[in-house]
C-alpha cells in the first residue's frame, strides 16, 4: 500500500505546484497577462500595461458578443490576489474614464394570462 502511495501523493504534489506556477505565470506576468486577454473571445485590449494579478491598464478595452457590446476608455484596476485566501475581493481602486454598454434587444415574455 505505501508503495502505491507515495507515488501519487508524490504526482498530485507535483501537479498542484505546475498550476500555481502557471497561474503565477499568467497572473504575475505581463506576457501571461496579454496571453490570457488574447483569450477571451471578442475582447480587444490596446495598450495594456500591468499585470491581471495587481494593477492593469489600457487605453481602450472593448467586448463584443452578438449585439452586446461593452466599451471602457481609459479603464485601471488595482487588487489584491492574496485576498483571496480569505474569501475576500479586495478592490484598492477601479475606474474608467468613459463606459458604454449596448445590450441585444431582449424578448418579450408571453403574457401567460392573470395569476
Amino acid at each position: 500500500m505505501r508503495r502505491f502511495l507515495k507515488p501519487v501523493l508524490l504526482s498530485v504534489l507535483a501537479l498542484l505546484v505546475l498550476i500555481l506556477l502557471a497561474l503565477g505565470l499568467i497572473l504575475g506576468t505581463a506576457a501571461g497577462s496579454r496571453w490570457a486577454l488574447g483569450l477571451v473571445p471578442g475582447l480587444t485590449v490596446d495598450d495594456f500595461q500591468g499585470r491581471l494579478g495587481g494593477r492593469w491598464q489600457a487605453r481602450h478595452v472593448q467586448w463584443a458578443q452578438g449585439e452586446t457590446r461593452i466599451e471602457l476608455q481609459a479603464p485601471l484596476l488595482e487588487w489584491s490576489p492574496a485576498c483571496l485566501l480569505r474569501a475576500t475581493l479586495c478592490i484598492d481602486e477601479l475606474r474608467a474614464e468613459r463606459i458604454d454598454m449596448a445590450f441585444a434587444p431582449s424578448q418579450a415574455d408571453p403574457d401567460s394570462g392573470p395569476l
